[in-house]
């Protein structure tokens, strides 16, 4: 049986608080209270906005009780098959890895084993086994081993590709002038036509 769990808290950002609703799906949840637990196992999938985060197990530190005063995230760990998409204000990142650390007050992610983390707008794709990399500043850092070296792929645009780029645009700009002749001559060709016939009618 599938279990469903609905989080509101406070998610602090460096640009502004906001409140977030926070929604966990799951086979299975465990509690500890005290300690500060909530934990979550079996095709766990959490959502907050358009963000998603995908694992075999999720376990969550919240800060101290204080009062009435509501608690709030301090870290989510994702192990087994981890997964996460977010999306920032001209970002869009997917990441995987064995296990996944995320940071709310600090917005960093953490990924080990195996990690890999996309870049969708820009095309940048990272693989390492640690990723590191804080969403507010931009700063990522990747450790590899000897086995499996570190990896960087970046889209560029070469001289190449931007010469093929304006022989097409040139192409299509001469076709379409040649089009616009072909229909001013066509036109032209009808009115012809048509001016011969009716001088024809009158001359009868």
């Amino acid at each position: 049986m599938r279990f469903l769990l609905i989080f509101i808290f406070v998610c602090t950002s460096t640009i502004y608080a906001q409140t977030s609703k926070l929604i966990i799906d799951a086979k299975t949840f465990e509690a500890k209270d005290k300690e500060g637990l909530s934990i979550f196992t079996g095709n766990v999938k959490l959502q907050r906005g358009k963000d998603r985060l995908f694992s075999d197990k999720l376990v969550i530190y919240m800060t101290a009780k204080e009062g009435k005063k509501a608690r709030t995230p301090l870290r989510y760990i994702a192990t087994g098959n981890a997964k996460f998409i977010i999306f920032t204000e001209d970002k869009h990142y997917i990441g995987t890895g064995k296990k996944i650390i995320y940071s709310p007050l600090k917005q960093e992610y953490r990924i080990f084993g195996n990690g890999t983390l996309d870049e969708q707008i820009e095309g940048t794709k990272l693989s390492g086994e640690e990723i590191f990399i804080n969403l507010t500043t931009g700063k990522a850092k990747i450790k590899g081993t000897n086995k499996k070296p570190v990896r960087l792929i970046i889209n560029i645009e070469t001289k190449e590709s931007t010469k093929s780029t304006k022989k097409t645009e040139k192409k299509e700009t001469i076709k379409s002038t040649e089009e616009k002749k072909t229909v001013k001559t066509n036109n032209t060709e009808e009115n012809e036509t048509v001016k011969t016939i009716e001088s024809t009618k009158e001359k009868k």
